[in-house]
């Protein structure tokens, strides 16, 4: 029985790590950069501005850099000038973002194994 309710315990779970952080108080629209941006380091990728701002689905570059700013406001994103050309900006998770979404996964793996006990 426990096993057949997992997604939701899981969707709870998750839904009141975002509340404890803050992340649930990110614009709807800005989650998707959010995401990606922590997606590129997970698999431990350099991310410049410029290649989240071409992305069409975050919408024209003017928004783009909007939610970027908020973002980094936030404290959920960082954008450092590359060493090899000043004028890239690239752009990563802070601590306090990482520190999240390593949270999340960390008691959701809990959860699944507790689940599949």
């Amino acid at each position: 029985m426990e096993g057949r309710f997992f997604i939701l315990r899981l969707r709870r779970l998750i839904g009141a790590i975002e509340a404890s952080s803050g992340l649930q108080e990110i614009e709807d629209a800005a989650r998707p950069i959010l995401d990606f941006v922590a997606e590129a380091e997970c698999e431990n990728r350099s991310l410049r501005m410029t290649d989240i701002v071409k992305v069409r689905e975050f919408g024209a570059p003017p928004t783009v850099y909007a939610r970027l700013a908020g973002l980094q406001e936030a404290g959920w994103i960082e954008a450092v000038a590359d060493t090899e050309d000043r004028r890239v900006r690239l752009v990563s998770l802070t601590a306090a973002a990482r520190s999240t979404f390593a949270r999340i996964s960390d008691e959701a793996c809990s959860l699944s194994n507790a689940a599949c006990d």
